[in-house]
């Protein structure tokens, strides 16, 4: 009996032994890529630069750091030399990060390297370096990396103390001309509020900088009797951006032209203490409970666009921080009242629970305008009831 099991039992192990045979690369599979990286500026070797292999597919793009995911990440040696070694056929950018020495696939958007126009397509093909890995060869790949721009300065409360350990965002106008995403070199204030932005390749860009706010909401979780249970807490972040030349709109920002190898020094950013203000309020319904769930936004007057959001507190309660003096639309969106109801992860006997939002009523959107001068305006917002849905039924009598 024992035998014929094992008899029956081996078609099925030979087909799964060749399966995994099928799926498992061979070394003569694999491709090798080794080079040299100098230095433009000094013709000497690019010592301890890392190189990288980036695949050229949609799947390797990410879009928070501003750049694809790389397959593997090496270091030159003391000659500039590099080897990358049982590299999957494809192909590849490849790239040389270096202090102070600009990496082109850095000025490149998501977008564009996923679906470049004719023109982004002529730019990749000049700036950047493509290289071709194929089974069981070595490609030989130098490259010369050239000193990138830089940007220094220094942020400033106007009180004359420094704005420490804060990211410092540098944006590039990218194609269509918007300043949309960040390059990947931001960095933080030191303690005397200074930084330096290195590594740019030349372009035009806007530095951005924000404040943030922080709160704490205290939750109560109810369990079936309609009585609290536990407390949750969940931390509430409001922001102010600012962009260079001190202003709190994107479009009047100061540009900043940077040339390769340039260094752009002086570029300094003041916080305006005395014209920030706090602004405060409630949402109520008609009946004049409080609505503990929405999202309060501060619009700019003339454009519509938002300046700063929060969400209201379970008390109805909101705080709008660091709102600078102006006109805007104050707007209150996506209110709701909520319960917070307690549900078990399984159905096992005390089993670990977790809350669950449950709406109980929909309120209509609100917007109205308001001037902004001082601090410790307090709002009372009545919310509209959400328009009933159009009724499609007909009377046939």
């Amino acid at each position: 009996m024992r035998w014929t099991l094992l008899l029956a039992l081996l078609p099925t192990l030979a087909f799964a032994q060749s399966s995994v045979q099928s799926t498992t690369p061979r070394p003569e599979d694999f491709g090798t890529i080794t080079g040299h990286i100098t230095c433009a500026d000094t013709q000497r070797p690019a010592r301890f630069a890392q190189v990288s292999l980036v695949a050229i597919r949609t799947s390797d793009i990410n879009t928070d750091y501003q750049r694809p995911f790389s397959q593997r990440d090496i270091h030159t040696d003391l000659t500039g030399g590099y080897i990358i070694s049982e590299v999957q056929p494809g192909q590849y950018y490849l790239v040389v990060d270096l202090a102070g020495y600009a990496t082109p696939l850095s000025q490149f958007t998501p977008d564009e390297l996923n679906s470049p126009t004719p023109a982004i397509q002529q730019r990749i093909q000049r700036e950047l370096q493509v290289v071709t890995i194929t089974p069981n060869a070595t490609l030989q790949a130098d490259a010369t990396i050239h000193r990138g721009g830089s940007i220094t300065g220094r942020i400033m409360y106007d009180d004359g103390s420094p704005l420490i350990t804060t990211n410092v965002l540098l944006l590039r106008r990218d194609s269509s001309g918007k300043f949309r995403n960040p390059v990947r070199n931001s960095v933080f204030t030191d303690s005397h509020g200074e930084f330096t932005i290195e590594s740019l390749s030349p372009g035009e860009y806007i530095l951005q900088i924000k404040l943030i706010a922080t709160e704490q909401r205290m939750l109560s979780v109810t369990n079936g009797d309609g009585k609290a249970r536990k407390m949750f807490m969940a931390v509430l972040v409001s922001s102010l951006p600012i962009y260079s030349g001190n202003v709190f709109q994107q479009r009047d920002a100061t540009i900043l032209k940077v040339e390769a190898g340039q260094e752009t020094d002086g570029v300094d950013l003041t916080i305006p203490l005395g014209r920030l203000h706090e602004i405060s309020g409630t949402l109520l319904a008609k009946d004049g409970h409080v609505i503990n769930d929405g999202k309060v936004a501060l619009l700019f007057a003339d454009t519509q666009e938002e300046l700063t959001s929060v969400r209201v507190q379970d008390n109805g309660i909101f705080h709008l921080a660091y709102v600078p003096e102006g006109n805007y639309v104050l707007t209150a969106t996506n209110v709701h009242d909520i319960v917070l109801d307690e549900e078990p992860d399984s159905p096992t006997p005390s089993s670990p629970t977790h809350p669950v939002r449950r709406t109980t009523h929909t309120y209509g959107d609100l917007q109205q305008p308001l001037t902004v001068q001082t601090s410790d305006q307090s709002l009372n917002l009545t919310l509209p009831d959400s328009p009933a849905p159009p009724n499609n039924s007909t009377d046939d009598n």
